[in-house]
């Protein structure tokens, strides 16, 4: 005997049809129908949600250190930087060159040279901290000048260390008085932004051509005078231990002495967590740069277009800016890029070197 039993209400119908009490047949009317869609849609967004997290956490990685003020472990964040690259920047990172020490150079071997310091301290290594102005860039120095102070212990080595913000002149290695320099390298967008935070400077086309030069003339120094360069999305950005590539700088300032790892530890964790809050604060800026994103491209295309790659030499003048030439703030800043004619340590010779000091107009070869 067959017995069907049919309910009917508001939200739709059930029907159900059974055999001895055996239910053998559903059929859902339009809430089944919504729910079912619903469970769907949420299936089909769970991954889009775990992408975006991955992308989006600053916390990628988790270095433990030392606190050297407490006996306990303190955590180093590394910062993301995947979103901030310029969509061409690393056509721009083929460009940078270095020459560690003694290594071979575009068929050319750069040459350390003892400085006579000041003061009558006699001969000195001396070592320029390299960047355009910049609060990460400081804050890098102060890294690496504590690393120093502590990890390279006095020895009949005489190591001067500075920041430095002017390119060194041209010449092959007796006139711009440093015996090696190490580049701090940061992603494009972020070096613009810190660089006119630092210097109140609005964010623009100009800028970021100063920055590309001034790099142009760091590789270019590299062809004859040791120059390392330190990316920082390797020190403290990607997964690499930050302790080893201080160790890497500490070793190409003064490659006659070992460093200890433990003591490093000990003492370079405050700068390291100051070096991240520069970082971060320059990161919060970057949406002031949302709207000049594909113009920055633009121009990077252009400088490496225009230049064979930034090879040509020499690199095109700080002062030749287009429509921003007469902007006052631009030609305040390339006085501080440009090199430090005025120098003790620097003697500029080359028509370019003196006109840029100079920087009332546009210099050419």
């Amino acid at each position: 005997m067959m017995i069907t039993n049919r309910l009917t209400n508001k939200r739709g119908t059930f029907s159900a049809t059974s055999n001895k009490g055996i239910l053998s047949k559903f059929k859902y009317g339009n809430e089944f129908v919504i729910i079912f869609s619903l469970i769907i849609v949420i299936f089909l967004l769970i991954p889009f949600v775990f992408i975006y997290n991955i992308g989006n956490n600053d916390v990628a990685t988790v270095v433990d250190l030392p606190n050297k003020n407490k006996n306990t472990v303190v955590s180093v964040r590394r910062e993301t930087v995947d979103d901030i690259f310029l969509r061409n920047e690393n056509l721009f990172l083929k460009t940078i060159k270095s020459c560690n020490n003694n290594e071979s150079n575009g068929g050319k071997k750069c040459k350390e040279r003892k400085v006579q310091g000041l003061n009558s301290i006699g001969k000195v290594t001396r070592v320029g901290i390299m960047a355009p102005p910049s609060d990460i860039a400081d804050s890098f120095f102060d890294l690496i000048k504590e690393a120093v102070d502590t990890n390279l212990s006095p020895n009949n080595e005489k190591i001067l260390l500075e920041r430095e913000t002017h390119v060194p002149p041209y010449g092959y290695g007796g006139n711009h008085g440093w015996s090696k320099v190490v580049r701090l390298l940061l992603p494009l967008k972020l070096s613009l932004t810190d660089t006119c935070d630092k210097n109140n400077v609005i964010p623009s086309l100009g800028v970021l051509k100063q920055i590309i030069r001034w790099h142009c003339r760091l590789s270019h120094f590299s062809a004859h005078t040791p120059l390392l360069t330190v990316n920082i999305k390797d020190l403290l950005i990607d997964g690499n231990d930050p302790i080893n590539i201080i160790k890497t700088i500490l070793s190409f300032i003064n490659p006659n002495q070992e460093t200890n790892n433990n003591h490093i530890l000990d003492f370079v964790q405050s700068e390291l967590f100051d070096l991240r809050e520069s970082i971060s604060i320059a990161k919060n800026d970057l949406h002031e740069l949302s709207s000049l994103t594909l113009d920055l491209e633009s121009a990077l295309d252009e400088e490496l277009k225009n230049t064979n790659q930034l090879s040509d030499w020499p690199c095109t003048s700080f002062l030749s800016l287009g429509e921003e030439e007469n902007n006052h703030q631009l030609v305040n800043l390339a006085q501080s890029l440009a090199p430090d004619c005025q120098s003790s340590y620097v003697k500029c010779t080359i028509p370019i070197d003196l006109c840029e000091h100079e920087g009332q107009f546009p210099c050419s070869k």
